[in-house]
């Protein structure tokens, strides 16, 4: 009777090693692929962190621009951003840079930045071929020193998930032309 024993259990795995070792497989495959779904999360964020920080500095620009053309045709050196002026109440502001329109934001609600997928630009049209983007641009001018010097504030929202995101680029500009 012990050659019939000892046959049997050379026979396989009874189920328990069969569970034991699958446990041990999914054990050894959870890691690294919370690993990797992590890295693309975060993979994720770092692009839209950069187009948000790319959009903000594009404004930063664009006001800049502004400034330089008013100041050399010898114009009030802030013409054309009179909507995001802040002296005397909190004006929240956007601009649509191929449009080349700076645009007081309704409500104080300023809308969703959409992308143009052809020509790969961002603005507020609403023709075809434009898509909402998950970004909002707020921006905000405080004057510092009145007809000298003013803080360029452009402010980016964004959704990842349940998680919202932003941070502020500020910038002063100088009235150089006074």
């Amino acid at each position: 009777m012990t050659d019939r024993q000892h046959t049997q259990s050379e026979r396989g795995f009874t189920i328990i090693e069969a569970l034991v070792a699958v446990l041990l497989l999914v054990v050894a495959l959870a890691g690294p692929l919370s690993i990797a779904g992590q890295g693309l999360a975060l993979a994720n964020f770092a692009r839209q962190q950069v187009t948000a920080n790319f959009l903000a500095q594009e404004t930063v620009e664009y006001i800049r621009n502004v400034r330089d053309n008013n100041i050399l045709n010898e114009a009030d050196w802030l013409m054309g951003l009179e909507d995001c002026d802040s002296t005397v109440v909190e004006r929240l502001c956007t601009v649509d840079i191929p449009l080349e329109n700076v645009v007081e934001c309704p409500g104080q609600a300023c809308p969703v930045i959409r992308y143009h997928t052809l020509s790969g630009q961002y603005g507020y049209s609403n023709t075809s071929g434009w898509e909402d983007t998950i970004f909002t641009r707020e921006i905000y001018l405080e004057e510092v020193i009145p007809n000298a010097e003013v803080r360029v504030n452009v402010t980016m929202f964004w959704q990842t998930g349940l998680t919202s995101k932003s941070f502020t680029v500020s910038e002063h500009l100088f009235n150089w032309g006074s």
